[in-house]
């Protein structure tokens, strides 16, 4: 580039010395001390930064820093000022407030999706939870109220609590507790309310009281006029509001029979005064002492006269009713059920549902062997508990308890939620149909199937039981937990729930394979006697699975009740000759589904044109009556 023998650099200089390290176009850049992306000469000084150390030991990278090559250690704040002092709150948010959002239970959170879970029944009175009536600007007038509410004469105030006032239906006032700093009532929670109208004086104030820890809304004896501008108590002096204890029972009941108990009392007892809402369509109950029967233009006449809190009942409903009533919730800790040597018949006293092992525990180990419900049945087994089919217990249902010794109890009672505990599905299959409520009596049997000798541990199985034609109970697996399934042979179980309405009865007993469709006989013959328990997850009774069992099967309507479509398998031995036709209630055909020689399938009825009600599938399958299976259509 000149006479004296120099040549160009990389960066177009004659003589000069410097270089396109990284060939990116830019002369002596300081990229390729850090790789393409880096950040480069950050001080300006024509030398590489060494700021991917921590040179000011301030436990962030340089690059962080306002100056990486000095020891300030002052750094860019989250603002982006250098050395400020701006900081992110709690919730991630620069120079933010922190958790200003009021949660049901007046904790404060980021955002309400942070907020712990509402309870179950906690009311909808006020959405923010902010203690203020959301529309108060649709009104003109208000006044205060400050009060206490007692329950039993106690003051029952505390956080998660609300009351609300109200005109009629209408939503009026809400209120948060307050903690009471000083005076008489200090330490206690009170209700500082503005009640609104749209009149000067005149309407009438009611109140609710929502108790967070046994998660029920309570009427609140006493009521108020409204005044505008109007003061009434103070924390010194507030208006003391007493809670109604009272709860209101609305339990529908299936036609047949139903379980039952009562977690309420009334001052009448009487059974004339407990079920006087299903008058009519009640046709009997029984206690394990005694029973009644209900006459029409009469009432009810037998031996069992007053219902009680501790027994269990078996009601005969003649149609579809509910229990309706109100009540005094019973004491659950002084309510004492008085258990013999064997069979008892029990209610349930607590207002919430709880785990079996939990709702039990006050009896002593052993002295309890097996628990059963309407549906499903527990066992007590050494070292481990309670396991089986059957395990939450629930207000209103009724148990069945066998004791090997005799024992006085109370429930544990319940004021949170539903623990947790190991589920058992209860995946109603369509191969088979059984109503519970069909029948008087039930047991049940534990047991382990084979196949070929060998032990079969899978799902991949249904067990059922008949009488004669009639399903009257079916079963899938069961998983044993590893404390049982460690002391047993197997993994699996097959708990089945069966039915009668004789205290004795033959039953035989099918297995159907889902995998192919094929249905086995199974060679045990166990019959059936009241209050049966046959087996457990340690010794089941062993069923050996015969060959194919060679005889039709027709699976429960489904969906049932339908809109507008139901449909329904058919499971045949070859070709068959099939039947198959609709009637309404009145016993009129609305439709022919098939009539004619078919194989196994799926047999459909499509009812766009009808209208909603009870219908009757009738199947006839080479002229015998085999099926009739009601069906109900709402649309």
């Amino acid at each position: 580039c000149d006479c004296d023998g120099n040549v160009l650099d990389e960066c177009g200089v004659c003589g000069g010395d410097g270089i396109d390290a990284d060939q990116d176009g830019v002369c002596d850049d300081v990229d390729l001390c850090f790789g393409d992306n880096a950040t480069g000469d950050l001080d300006g000084d024509g030398e590489c930064s060494d700021v991917d150390q921590d040179d000011d030991n301030d436990g962030v990278a340089d690059l962080d820093d306002c100056n990486p090559l000095d020891d300030s250690q002052s750094e860019v704040d989250c603002s982006g000022v250098c050395g400020g002092d701006s900081e992110l709150d709690e919730c991630g948010v620069c120079n933010g407030d922190g958790a200003e959002t009021t949660c049901w239970d007046q904790s404060l959170a980021c955002s309400l999706n942070d907020c712990p879970e509402t309870p179950e029944n906690y009311p909808n009175w006020d959405t923010d939870f902010n203690g203020v009536l959301d529309n108060f600007n649709d009104y003109q007038n208000n006044g205060s109220i400050t009060s206490a509410v007692f329950m039993d004469d106690v003051n029952a105030g505390s956080i998660g609590d609300v009351l609300a006032a109200f005109v009629g239906d209408e939503l009026r006032g809400v209120a948060i507790p307050t903690e009471v700093p000083f005076g008489p009532y200090a330490g206690t929670y009170q209700f500082l309310m503005l009640v609104y109208s749209n009149v000067a004086a005149g309407e009438t104030i009611d109140f609710q009281f929502y108790d967070y820890e046994s998660d029920t809304v309570y009427d609140v004896t006493q009521s108020y006029e409204f005044v505008s501008d109007m003061i009434l108590g103070n924390v010194v002096a507030p208006e003391i509001l007493n809670a109604t204890l009272a709860i209101d029972i609305d339990v529908a009941l299936a036609q047949g029979w139903n379980w039952m108990s009562l977690n309420v009392y009334t001052e009448d007892m009487a059974l004339a005064n407990m079920l006087s809402s299903i008058d009519g369509s009640a046709i009997y109950i029984k206690s394990q002492e005694g029973y009644s029967e209900f006459y029409e233009e009469f009432g009810w006449f037998g031996t069992l006269e007053n219902l009680d809190n501790v027994s269990m009942y078996k009601l005969n409903m003649d149609a579809e009713d509910n229990i309706i009533l109100s009540g005094m919730p019973v004491d659950v800790a002084t309510t004492v059920f008085n258990l013999a040597a064997g069979w008892n018949w029990i209610g349930y006293s607590p207002q919430l549902p709880s785990p079996v092992a939990q709702a039990l525990g006050n009896i002593p180990d052993g002295n309890a062997s097996y628990l059963k419900s309407q549906e499903g049945y527990a066992e007590f087994y050494e070292d481990f508990g309670w396991f089986g089919t059957l395990e939450n217990m629930e207000p209103f249902l009724g148990y069945q308890l066998n004791m090997n010794n005799a024992t006085s109890f109370v429930y544990n009672d319940v004021t949170g939620g539903l623990a947790s505990v190991h589920e058992y599905e209860d995946r109603q299959s369509s191969i088979y149909d059984v109503n519970v409520h069909d029948f008087e009596f039930n047991g049940s049997l534990t047991a382990a199937l084979y196949k070929d000798g060998e032990r079969i541990d899978s799902d991949d199985y249904v067990l059922a039981a008949f009488d004669g034609n009639q399903c009257v109970g079916y079963t899938e697996e069961l998983l044993l937990p590893h404390q049982l399934s460690s002391r047993s042979n197997g993994s699996t179980v097959y708990p089945l729930m069966v039915y009668s309405n004789t205290v004795e009865n033959n039953l035989k007993y099918e297995v159907y394979e889902k995998s192919t469709g094929l249905y086995y006989d199974v060679l045990n013959a166990v019959p059936f006697t009241q209050d049966m328990s046959y087996g457990n997850a340690l010794e089941p009774v062993a069923m050996e699975l015969s060959r194919q069992a060679y005889h039709h099967k027709i699976s429960a309507p489904y969906p049932n009740p339908f809109n507008p479509v139901v449909s329904f398998d058919l499971t045949l031995n070859g070709m068959t000759h099939v039947d198959a036709r609709i009637y309404d209630i009145q016993g009129r055909e609305v439709a022919v589904l098939n009539n004619g020689v078919i194989g196994s399938k799926t047999l459909t009825w499509t009812a766009t044109d009808y209208a909603s009600g009870v219908y009757f599938l009738q199947i006839a399958i080479d002229g015998q009556s085999i099926e009739n299976k009601k069906i109900m259509l709402l649309k």
